[in-house]
């Protein structure tokens, strides 16, 4: 088993050392934090621990994953060089691999991979999907959506379920989850890409035989604002057209005291009720903040204090939005949803 480093680290990728299990073909996960961020690991553990610079993380494994959020494409050029130099493999994500040139993308491997579906059946007739559907929304990139899929297969399979995750998230493929398809960023229209989705995650149920399906739905439900406009809601929808949801977790950005109020929670309900088709919804609260930076022209986003969602919900509203800073949360939730189901359908 092999040892794999991660840099830049940023407690937004938390589901790298609290899911270690889940990750394929490695013993041991290496944060590197960028300055300043490490104070907010506090230890180390048998699988995963951290370091304070990426060279001492190259050192020290077999492979590197080159994350976002460096300066500049000269600082990745430097750590390619180094890692290839040490004969290490070098794993990107998409964005990384979006900005290298041509010589040094032969020399690593984009993480991103995206299953190709392109034929439908003829008939264009919707599959039936008899497992019961969770799906993860968001108001947005940046709100725990994968974070929430890993917690909740974790809580599942811990129960004795059989699961299938499809995920939201590029780094799917590192924890052996399956990834939504292609065909659902791709140039065609919006009926082609329902009928392609049902139809692979028809195949995939027949493959994997689940008690539950999990799915992470890309992108936000709705637009932000005017500037953010989420793709108008398309890809959630997509997938609530696709198969038929049983429950909705949809998770909001950080939401002050000045905003969140009953109208605001039952309005959102309201919504995703209309929209996805389950009455069956449940609101959580996530500890980042999202703003618009005008000047640059880019949502910016800032991890707050689990304390400062907390007093945001309050006594006042702690059984409409779940707090899930907090990691036990997903117990909670986890717990809810299995009674639901158990009612509902003939869960084993």
């Amino acid at each position: 088993m092999k040892t794999l480093a991660v840099y830049p680290y940023t407690p937004e990728q938390c589901y790298l050392k609290d899911f270690t299990e889940f990750v394929v073909g490695y013993e041991k996960i290496i944060l590197v934090p960028l300055s300043g961020e490490r104070k907010r690991l506090k230890r180390n553990s048998t699988s995963w621990e951290i370091v304070d610079s990426w060279k001492t993380g190259c050192d020290l494994s077999e492979t590197l994953l080159l994350l976002s959020g460096l300066y500049s494409l000269e600082k990745y050029n430097e750590i390619i060089d180094y890692g290839i130099n040490k004969q290490i493999e070098i794993i990107v994500e998409k964005a990384v691999w979006k900005i290298l040139d041509d010589t040094r993308k032969e020399l690593v491997k984009p993480l991103f991979v995206m299953e190709e579906i392109e034929k439908v059946n003829s008939n264009q007739v919707l599959h039936d999907i008899e497992t019961p559907v969770i799906s993860i929304m968001g108001m947005g990139p940046n709100t725990s959506k994968f974070y929430a899929q890993l917690a909740l297969k974790q809580y599942f399979e811990q129960e004795g379920y059989r699961t299938l995750v499809l995920g939201s998230s590029e780094m799917s493929s590192l924890f052996d989850i399956e990834r939504l398809p292609s065909s659902m960023i791709k140039n065609i229209s919006f009926t082609q890409k329902i009928y392609i989705l049902n139809q692979y995650i028809w195949e995939k149920s027949k493959e994997y035989k689940p008690d539950i399906i999990i799915i992470g739905c890309p992108g936000g439900i709705m637009p932000y604002d005017r500037h953010i406009s989420n793709g108008f809601g398309e890809l959630p929808l997509i997938v609530s057209k696709a198969v038929p949801i049983d429950i909705n977790l949809v998770f909001t950005y950080y939401v002050n005291q000045q905003i969140l109020n009953t109208d605001y929670i039952s309005s959102l309900k309201k919504f995703c009720t209309e929209n996805f088709g389950t009455n069956n919804v449940f609101l959580g609260m996530t500890d980042i903040d999202m703003y618009y930076d005008d000047e640059h022209k880019t949502a910016e986003y800032m991890l707050l204090d689990e304390k400062k969602v907390q007093e945001s919900i309050g006594l006042t509203y702690e059984d409409q939005i779940f707090n899930i800073s907090k990691p036990e949360t997903f117990k909670e939730i986890g717990t809810i949803i299995e009674n639901i189901l158990k009612v509902d359908f003939e869960v084993v």
